[in-house]
């Protein structure tokens, strides 16, 4: 879930930034959907869900794809999106886009992501009021030992080095019983790693959910931009959000990019990992497998890429300071994909493309802040 900062475009310190929402989300719930939303039109403190009636027909689904690309995304508009504004659909088109262009995957065949997207909200829940969108995910439980060779495998055949020459621990580095489960994969994930999906018992043809609020006067978004998620400073309105952004940051969600850190992430389950986690460090090689506070590094820790997010909102983003679109959204200001933020997905399994590489190579990741 991305939620906004207000900051006054004269003060740069960051303390002058207060958040639209003090309510922790989470990454809890990826596989029943029972997560309790508030309302974003008429919004309230109690944990009741505010179920969105069925509105018009919804617009034709859009299959995001180019010649010779392995990664498509078939975006199914829900109902809801017969009412969203003009630039709604590309902005969501063009985030798609732009990640296809700079990740793909291994197998010998494209594989297609089915994402439902909702105009707020996330399949069919209103987004919690003050957050600018918001995924959910489902996925299967693996082994360590299940999950680290299948992301070995995506590594070895890199051609980026820093991908290529990455290593993970041989053991299980969360000291659970060895086979034990306790790695959360979304779909998308799997589909990307070669493995296989509904080990859980669960399956549907849908790879995950996403939604961003509706307009208002708290969360008013500009859709077209920032099409090339490249785009730093100020915005041509002081108060807008970046949608594209936006719908970066969950589309990403949904292919992985989210932390477990040993909570529960839904009833019925124990501690919890996902292979995010294997990348948050808080010193030279000293995992950071239990707590918010750490930072992102492929190196066992000697190099910090970014500091992750370790007060209000979702472990897996980066800290509220970062104008990144893996972070916090700032009001009136651009909220790019950076190279560290392509090569964080890449680190989830996928293959990065000829062009991220030719990019990352000329623009090598370096601290998100």
């Amino acid at each position: 879930m991305r939620f906004g900062f207000f900051k006054s475009n004269t003060v740069t310190d960051s303390s002058d930034e207060s958040s639209l929402n003090s309510s922790d989300y989470g990454v809890s719930n990826f596989l029943d959907q029972s997560t309790q939303f508030q309302g974003v039109d008429a919004p309230t403190f109690g944990s009741s869900s505010t179920v969105m009636a069925a509105a018009a027909t919804a617009p034709a689904p859009t299959l995001v794809t180019s010649a010779g690309s392995n990664l498509e995304f078939n975006l199914i508009w829900d109902s809801s999106v017969a009412s969203a504004p003009s630039g709604f659909e590309s902005a969501w088109i063009s985030a798609a886009t732009f990640i296809e262009k700079n990740l793909t995957t291994l197998g010998a065949s494209p594989i297609v992501f089915n994402l439902h997207v909702g105009y707020g909200e996330v399949a069919g829940q209103t987004i919690p009021f003050g957050a600018l969108s918001a995924s959910s995910t489902e996925g299967d439980y693996v082994s360590y030992d299940t999950l680290a060779s299948a992301l070995r495998s995506v590594y070895g055949a890199s051609t980026y080095s820093e991908v290529y020459n990455a290593t993970i621990a041989g053991t299980d580095p969360t000291g659970q019983a060895s086979g034990s489960k306790e790695f959360f994969v979304p779909y998308a994930e799997e589909m990307a790693l070669g493995l296989r999906i509904g080990t859980s018992g669960y399956q549907t043809a849908i790879e995950g959910w996403v939604g961003m609020a509706k307009n208002s006067f708290f969360t008013k978004l500009d859709y077209t931009s920032d099409a090339s998620l490249t785009k730093t400073g100020k915005m041509p309105s002081s108060s807008t959000y970046d949608a594209v952004a936006a719908a970066a940051h969950e589309i990403t969600e949904v292919m992985g990019r989210i932390s477990g850190l040993g909570t529960s992430l839904q009833p019925g389950t124990g501690a919890t990992w996902t292979a995010l986690d294997l990348f948050r460090y808080s010193g030279s090689n000293t995992p950071a497998l239990s707590s918010k506070t750490g930072y992102f590094s492929v190196d066992h820790g000697a190099t910090n890429l970014g500091t992750y997010n370790s007060s209000t909102g979702d472990a897996g983003d980066w800290a509220s300071s970062a104008y990144d679109s893996f972070g916090f959204a700032h009001k009136g200001y651009y909220s790019p994909v950076s190279s560290t933020d392509v090569l964080e997905t890449a680190m989830l399994g996928y293959t990065l493309t000829p062009t991220a590489v030719n990019n990352l190579n000329s623009h090598p990741p370096t601290l998100v802040a």
